[in-house]
């Protein structure tokens, strides 16, 4: 692989790169034929419901969501969760990267290729991460070439009970953080990956990269922006509660009884150490040391943040958590005008908070 693949452009400065891949169309049939899941696997849409009328659907797997009810009958799918990061390893070489396994003795996940990380040395400040961007996405049009064409037309798998069925492997979920999630829907990092900012807040229309060619371009029935999932750490723990709603509400609340309400309230486990981060920590008590001294606006739009956050994080949902977790995004919005009133936040970076 040369520069001149990525780029398309004619350099004598080239930088060869190695790229190590796995047929992913074998690996699910590797799975999808292991004994080990054949009472795990379900080949056909459910729906679970928590009362027996029928009102409160449960949302726990793939196959119980409403995502596969949208295929015509008689179709099985094989739902492809894809997930990259970028971590060294150290023990080997230092220039490599790759993606650790979880539960390895499960076997439920592969490792279908490790992506090259250039230097791009002989570039310009201003045009070596865009070739970076274009590398990632021609790596990644190598990997999932055989997923095409299966996608459309199906390929038999033998399953473990025996039978040999025509499967199409769909692309469904991108687990990424949101830098990867930057990186795989070709836009800048500090934009969103799902909406469109207007000029006068962000400074450019789209802020989008110069990726001619993405990866997802030619997999069958694949929206990227619908397989995103949720990065809680980044996006609500990180940006959301610390940079935004935490330091916001303490310059509206900017009294000493804040850290005297801090030490008065009862012990709790672990919240004097923070062992698992302050800020993660900090939800648990946060709405009860804004009691009294923060206006009733701002004290909603606190609460439904927090709720909104304890909902999302939610490994099980169902028809009533989801309206509870909408009706925590109406009333965030609904009082969130009350921040920009205060003066504590312009209306640019109170619109990238919001997103």
């Amino acid at each position: 692989m040369t520069v001149e693949d990525v780029l398309d452009e004619d350099d004598l400065a080239c930088e060869d790169l190695q790229l190590w891949r796995c047929d992913p169309i074998e690996c699910v049939k590797e799975l999808m034929g292991n004994p080990a899941f054949r009472k795990l696997l379900a080949y056909a849409p459910e729906q679970a419901f928590v009362n027996e009328d029928g009102t409160n659907q449960i949302f726990d797997q793939m196959w119980t969501g409403e995502w596969q009810k949208k295929l015509p009958v008689g179709a099985t799918i094989a739902a492809l969760i894809l997930s990259s990061y970028k971590t060294q390893l150290t023990q080997f070489r230092g220039d490599k990267s790759a993606c650790h396994r979880r539960r390895p003795t499960a076997h439920a996940m592969m490792l279908i290729g490790y992506l090259p990380v250039a230097r791009f040395e002989f570039f310009d400040a201003k045009t070596r991460s865009v070739a970076g961007y274009r590398l990632f996405h021609y790596c990644m049009s190598c990997i999932l070439l055989p997923t095409e064409k299966a996608g459309k037309d199906g390929v038999e798998i033998l399953f473990a009970d025996g039978l040999v069925c025509r499967v199409h492997p769909l692309l469904a979920a991108y687990v990424a953080d949101f830098p990867e999630q930057c990186l795989i829907a070709c836009c800048k990092e500090s934009f969103c990956t799902r909406c469109h900012v207007a000029p006068k807040h962000g400074g450019e229309p789209t802020g989008l990269r110069a990726v001619w060619n993405p990866f997802r371009k030619d997999l069958p029935f694949c929206d990227i922006f619908t397989c995103f999932t949720p990065d809680i750490l980044h996006q609500l723990h990180q940006r959301v509660l610390k940079d935004h709603l935490v330091d916001r509400c303490m310059e509206i609340a900017s009294t000493p009884e804040n850290d005297e309400r801090f030490k008065q309230l009862p012990n709790y486990p672990g919240l004097r150490r923070f062992k698992k981060g302050i800020w993660f920590e900090m939800q648990h008590i946060f709405i009860g040391v804004l009691q009294g001294v923060i206006q009733p606006t701002v004290l909603r739009t606190a609460v439904a943040v927090i709720d909104f956050i304890y909902y999302s994080r939610l490994h099980i949902h169902t028809s009533a958590t989801l309206d509870a977790l909408k009706n925590a995004l109406e009333t965030l919005h609904k009082n969130k005008s009350i921040i920009i009133d205060a003066g504590v936040r312009n209306i640019s970076t109170h619109q990238k908070s919001t997103k």
